[in-house]
């Protein structure tokens, strides 16, 4: 409630930035991907598995405007609950008719939606702006480094 919404264009000078959580309280303002990207590693902070969290590019049912929000499956859910900088209400996704899923990703993996489930289809790295903010947050140490881990089978993972 702190930080004032911006466009890009206004606060960094740029069409499409996306701002490290470190930047956008430098700066005291951002959009959707900041505001998006911060709760992301604020929660990965406070010990929430990277597993559970997956940011979802989506475009507003009412204008086609793109939008970016922050999903957390909680272990075996199915449906994410939605964290979004414009309703300030978390719901559950299946209740977000106003948007509309694009894609999602995390810290690896592309996502399609497929109705209620995800479907990887790619690496995060092709995603260069996500490449580069990773880079990014690593070099501001806001988080450690993760070992390398074994995909595991659960309920509300991803499939293939």
């Amino acid at each position: 409630r702190r930080l004032r919404y911006g466009e890009d264009i206004q606060v960094w000078g740029r069409l499409d930035y996306w701002a490290s959580p470190l930047e956008t309280l430098e700066r005291g303002a951002g959009d959707c991907e900041d505001f998006a990207i911060a709760k992301y590693y604020v929660l990965r902070l406070l010990g929430i598995p990277e597993s559970n969290l997956r940011l979802i590019y989506a475009t507003l049912d009412a204008t086609r405007q793109a939008h970016m929000v922050l999903g957390y499956w909680s272990d075996g859910a199915q449906v994410p609950l939605v964290l979004d900088s414009l309703v300030m209400e978390i719901r559950p996704l299946s209740q977000r008719h106003d948007l509309l899923m694009q894609f999602a990703f995390d810290a690896e993996h592309l996502y399609r939606f497929d109705h209620d489930r995800l479907v990887t289809v790619g690496d995060a790295q092709l995603l260069p702006r996500w490449r580069r903010l990773q880079e990014q947050v690593l070099a501001e140490r806001l988080v450690a480094p993760e070992p390398v881990r074994m995909a595991s089978a659960t309920a509300g993972a991803p499939t293939n």
